[in-house]
């Protein structure tokens, strides 16, 4: 699978972990991310990568939404996702009409 799970050779480390780092760094609350090449069914294996990511690194935890990519019958490509701070949720920070969840993934719309 390549896009957020894969290395990034010249860090010697995953790509998640140095996108981690740099919202860090830049103090960011809110990212939103193209050609993530996370299918549907990957969507639990990088969120739950993303908390194990924040949780090594000690950097503060993000919520995720996905759109996740088309499965094509070779490479696949695509995918967006938006993640925004998690404590900003919690505090009420940020808020979203009807709640947090959204619809499924089955019905073709975003995953939170």
């Amino acid at each position: 699978m390549r896009g957020l799970r894969s290395r990034v050779q010249h860090l010697g480390c995953p790509r998640l972990h140095a996108l981690l780092r740099c919202w860090e760094r830049q103090q960011l609350d809110v990212v939103c991310l193209q050609e993530t090449h996370v299918r549907a069914e990957d969507i639990d294996l990088v969120t739950a990568d993303l908390r194990a990511a924040a949780l090594r690194l000690h950097v503060r935890e993000w919520t995720a939404w996905w759109a996740p990519a088309p499965t094509p019958h070779q490479r696949v490509s695509g995918g967006t996702a938006i993640l925004i701070r998690t404590c900003l949720l919690e505090q009420g920070a940020v808020t979203f009409p009807g709640g947090v969840a959204a619809p499924s993934v089955a019905d073709g719309a975003w995953v939170g």
